[in-house]
């Protein structure tokens, strides 16, 4: 038995306080960074994809949801998605004409 008087009895319960306080916080940061790396997955999908309507594009090829312009002997793609975070990405790609 442990005496009342003891440095013991008085920490009983600070490690379920201080789990409580920053559990929150944890959770959080791990949010957010689960949230960002999620944001560069769709950041390079969507650059893949522009870059392979751009090739397309300067193939001839008709190319989908996309902006196409041509800028000297290079056609270029511009391609734009919603994130679930309330903003766009948007990637633009060029390719040179084929045959120029």
């Amino acid at each position: 038995m442990i005496p009342s008087n003891s440095w013991l009895a008085d920490d009983c319960g600070s490690v379920t306080a201080e789990l409580a306080v920053v559990l929150p916080s944890v959770m959080a940061i791990l949010g957010l960074a689960l949230g960002a790396l999620g944001l560069q997955v769709d950041r390079l999908r969507l650059v893949d994809q522009t870059t392979q309507d751009a090739r397309a594009a300067a193939r001839g090829e008709t190319v989908d949801q996309a902006k196409v312009f041509a800028s000297g002997n290079l056609i270029c793609v511009k391609l734009s998605r919603p994130t679930p975070f309330g903003f766009e990405l948007s990637d633009t790609e060029c390719a040179r004409r084929e045959g120029t």
